[in-house]
């Protein structure tokens, strides 16, 4: 297989693609990567924050629930895609990842029951699912697509991609607004 690198660079360039990674999402690359992301923000330090939160969020998405893992260090961790973007109004944060078909009504339930929810209500729904004990029960509970929702001020835009009988490609996609410099 030819890979065509040049090509692949000028996209990422027309893309004004900050940061891109593909693979394991495990906490020491997410750590590296925190880095990465905090070094960038000097000029809108609150938003990167709050950006890097939500970094952090979709990461660990993509570590807890992927169907498609690997094994490092004996243990079990998600692969996905994260893409890290701006342009002048915005940053974007894109997480890709496998999601197991059995999932999907569930998911899009959650997700489109955040999106429909203002900020109040949001407040409400975050308060009332962190006092939800965690066990393998309520894995998956929404807790951190709340908090996404909460630090983006924006709906989580979404798609999924049928991959086969069993597995579909689930990307997110999440903004953060820069506010105007006076």
């Amino acid at each position: 297989m030819k890979f065509d690198l040049f090509s692949f660079y000028r996209n990422v360039k027309d893309m004004n693609i900050l940061l891109q990674f593909k693979g394991a999402v495990s906490q020491e690359i997410l750590i590296e990567i925190g880095e990465m992301i905090n070094l960038h923000g000097k000029q809108y330090p609150y938003e990167i924050q709050k950006s890097f939160a939500v970094f952090v969020e979709l990461s660990q998405n993509i570590m807890n629930y992927s169907a498609e893992k690997e094994i490092i260090n004996d243990k079990e961790i998600g692969v996905g895609l994260l893409v890290f973007t701006e342009d002048e109004e915005s940053y974007y944060i894109y997480s890709g990842n496998q999601i197991f078909n059995k999932n999907i009504s569930s998911i899009s339930k959650k997700i489109d029951g955040i999106n429909q929810s203002d900020p109040i209500t949001l407040k409400d729904m975050y308060k009332t699912q962190s006092k939800v004990p965690r066990c393998d029960c309520t894995k998956g509970a929404g807790l951190g697509l709340i908090f996404i929702a909460r630090q983006s001020n924006s709906k989580i835009a979404y798609t999924i991609n049928n991959i086969n009988d069993e597995i579909s490609f689930l990307e997110l996609n999440v903004r953060i607004m820069k506010r105007k410099k006076k």
